[in-house]
């Protein structure tokens, strides 16, 4: 599962109206993991909030046992 971000940043410092300085960074980050298999795709979330990303990544519900009849 790869997860990439860009972080932009502008920064500039003033006096009044007079530009002291004015700066800009930009850059792009990535990782990558394994998840396990039974992973429940469908019902996966993921939020943003205040710099922190939050995955919920359910697993599948495992199937019960089915009773058979034997005549």
């Amino acid at each position: 599962m790869p997860l990439r971000a860009e972080l932009k940043q502008l920064g500039r410092q003033t006096d009044g109206e007079k530009v002291l300085c004015s700066e800009c960074f930009h850059a792009a980050v990535a990782r990558s993991f394994q998840l396990p298999q039974d992973i429940d795709e469908g019902n996966a979330r993921a939020k943003y909030d205040n710099g922190v990303l939050r995955l919920s990544l359910p697993t599948r519900v495992a199937m019960a046992g089915q009773r058979l009849n034997i005549d």
